[in-house]
């Protein structure tokens, strides 16, 4: 691998084609701090300092609704401790974690594996994947740790019933989501949460606030199926460019 291109950038993502990294230069940095999710910050925090320090970790699964902050609090952390050592590489293909791992063994660097919305649908896929992540002969360097994102709610209750009694597909799911030391949850935000986070973005964006928001604004949630901290930033910017609702 060139090390120059880790030298000069955070963010990389798996090119399968080329069997390599590619720097991702358009980097989304985090501008505006996400609210709501100071436990699950918390959790995050101290699992990737614990990483960078070379002490023993665990890989992480995110799991909640969509547009709860999932995926950005992984941008913050990156953003946070790209100055301790660490790179971020987004892995599109589960199944090209280990040529991944191959590409990273014995480099300097602490890599953060992201992988955004895994997918758990396909079981010849997760039994491959799983084999990776703990079980095989080939597994994950030291230098490297897996941060997933994941939408399905019922992993996580399946995996706490001990009088279930799953078919194959359920089995293989629930062996690759206990394969991941650190499970956090999202959950959905109450109304009074969800104002007091659009009332943050209007703040940040010099809206001046009016109670005739708190109505528009509960509309534009329950119109697209809940509340969530996207939402709410999207309703502020949606007000920022005189777009009402």
């Amino acid at each position: 691998m060139n090390t120059d291109i880790l030298n000069e950038f955070t963010a990389f993502r798996w090119d399968s084609r080329s069997e390599r990294i590619v720097p991702t230069r358009s980097f989304r940095r985090t501008e505006i701090r996400l609210l709501g999710v100071d436990k699950q910050r918390e959790l995050m925090e101290k699992n990737l300092s614990a990483f960078i320090n070379g002490t023993p970790t665990v890989n992480v699964l995110l799991w909640g609704e969509r547009g709860c902050g999932k995926s950005t609090l992984v941008h913050e952390m990156i953003e946070r401790f790209s100055g301790r050592n660490l790179k971020a590489i987004e892995l599109f293909d589960p199944e090209e974690l280990l040529k991944l791992s191959e590409e990273i063994y014995n480099i300097r660097y602490r890599f953060l594996i992201f992988m955004d919305d895994l997918g758990l649908d396909d079981p010849d896929i997760y039994r491959n994947f799983k084999r990776s992540l703990d079980g095989g002969l080939s597994m994950l360097p030291e230098n490297a740790l897996i941060v997933a994102t994941a939408n399905k709610r019922h992993l996580i209750s399946e995996i706490n019933n001990n009088d279930i009694h799953p078919d194959e597909t359920s089995s293989e799911i629930l062996s690759v989501s206990a394969r991941f030391g650190l499970i956090i949850p999202f959950y959905p935000l109450s109304k009074e949460r969800y104002l007091a986070i659009v009332k943050y973005y209007f703040k940040k964006l010099n809206i001046k606030w009016e109670k005739r928001y708190e109505k528009n604004a509960e509309r534009w949630a329950l119109a697209r199926a809940g509340r969530s901290g996207r939402l709410a930033m999207q309703f502020a910017v949606n007000c920022l460019n005189g777009i009402f609702y």
